[in-house]
């Protein structure tokens, strides 16, 4: 684990062909196998939704790290140009069931144990 290579990715499926997602649907660029954007023009404001595959718990710190500053470079970029950037995915998080000090965050319906990628 963590040594293959082309084990981890994503897709990009463009939605379907209908005028409402065609007409704002500006582009989509994949940063990397972990990481897309999609621009969208909306009636009031730009918006960039960052799609993310983040690195498992069983990964390298180095990994982690490298994903985590190439997220951070491109939520830079995208919100020189948009207002509006959203960041949704898989950040591979447990954040178990103590929200001490995050309760307007995380709220108190968490699961489990809080691990590594969570912090």
């Amino acid at each position: 684990p963590g040594n293959e290579v082309g084990l981890m990715g994503m897709v990009c499926h463009p939605p379907p062909l209908l005028k409402s997602w065609i007409r704002p649907w500006i582009e989509w660029t994949a940063v990397s196998s972990c990481i897309i954007t999609a621009r969208f023009n909306s009636r009031f404001k730009n918006t960039t939704v960052i799609q993310v595959y983040a690195p498992t718990n069983e990964s390298t710190h180095d990994e982690k790290d490298d994903f985590y500053d190439q997220l951070q470079a491109t939520f830079d970029t995208c919100n020189r140009h948009h207002r509006v950037v959203i960041v949704v995915g898989d950040l591979n998080a447990n954040v178990g069931e103590v929200n001490k000090d995050v309760e307007g965050i995380m709220g108190k319906h968490g699961l489990g144990n809080m691990n590594d990628n969570s912090e």
